[in-house]
């Protein structure tokens, strides 16, 4: 599938639009994966946000009616969101939000598996829905079948859990590759797939296969119309695999339905990175949301990170 060389006229995701709220509570890490996005082994100084900042900006946003009553999706990340200190009270705060519909953690699962099913309780309480997004990391630390058993373990215990295994090629030895494929029998076993610009080797066939038959929902599913009227569907992945961002240089709905608040408490649209505006200063939040309203934004992105945004030309 080579779809910069079509003429795309327009995309968008298949489960509408979602507005969505990342916040990176932490800078801090157990791993240090030389792939990190985040850059977790550059970092030199330890920052976590604070709940007050982030109850604030909740402040805010309800003074100012920028979400309706369950209308936002929160992504809780960081580095490694379980090791800050005030996780568990941001789940709360989180929970506890009258437009907050469900929370989402993003981790490498390897906390304690206490720490997960406290959160997961902590979300039943007001009735929102917890997913824990665990990923695999191949290091020193981790070892795949104890993985397997956590999230058995966990999804025993009532927690929604989707594992992502994810392989650097160049560091990743081919036997540890090849024992991959006695796990893809689990249903929660989402996806297997490659750092950024790295492809997996067409002999692992076996992956490929895997991600190919997996069920995709629709929140994942982006539909392309191109010039000529085609149309066709495509995942998430599939656009996360090319070299390059295929929506490149198109307008994109994504700076106003995906925010960022960062573990400085700095507010942007997370696919710009123009830090400015401080999540807990009233007249910076609603400066910073009266921009991002008013103006129309090309993307300039080297990879296109969500699925349900509109992008047209």
């Amino acid at each position: 599938m080579v779809l910069n060389s079509l003429r795309i006229k327009k995309a968008y995701g298949c489960a509408g639009i979602i507005k969505r709220l990342t916040i990176e509570i932490t800078n801090d890490c157990q791993f240090k994966c030389p792939y990190c996005i985040k850059g977790i082994p550059n970092v030199r100084r330890i920052s976590h946000i604070k709940p007050e900042y982030i109850d604030k900006f909740f402040d805010i946003c309800r003074k100012y009616d920028i979400y309706n009553e369950n209308d936002l999706r929160i992504y809780i990340t960081g580095g490694e969101p379980t090791i800050s200190p005030y996780f568990l009270d941001i789940i709360e705060l989180c929970a506890s939000c009258d437009f907050v519909r469900d929370i989402n953690i993003l981790t490498n699962g390897y906390n304690t598996d206490e720490i997960y099913i406290k959160a997961n309780n902590i979300c039943r309480r007001y009735n929102k829905m917890f997913v824990n997004n665990m990923t695999f990391h191949f290091n020193k630390l981790t070892n795949l079948d104890n993985y397997i058993h956590k999230a058995q373990y966990l999804i025993n215990n009532g927690v929604i859990l989707l594992l992502s295994i994810i392989i650097d090629i160049d560091y990743v030895s081919i036997d540890d590759i090849l024992n991959i494929e006695q796990y893809l029998k689990y249903n929660f076993i989402r996806e297997v797939y490659s750092v950024f610009n790295k492809a997996i080797p067409d002999k692992f066939e076996f992956i490929h296969k895997f991600n190919a038959q997996k069920d995709i929902s629709d929140y994942r599913k982006i539909k392309i119309i191109i010039a000529d009227k085609n149309e066709m569907i495509v995942s998430d992945s599939d656009i996360k695999k090319m070299k390059t961002n295929p929506f490149r240089n198109m307008y994109c709905s994504g700076f106003k339905e995906n925010i960022t608040i960062n573990e400085y408490c700095y507010i942007y649209s997370s696919c710009s990175f123009n830090i400015k505006y401080k999540c807990y200063i009233e007249p910076q939040v609603k400066k910073f949301f009266d921009n991002i309203r008013s103006t129309k934004q090309v993307c300039k992105s080297n990879i296109c990170c969500y699925p349900t945004p509109i992008r047209y030309i």
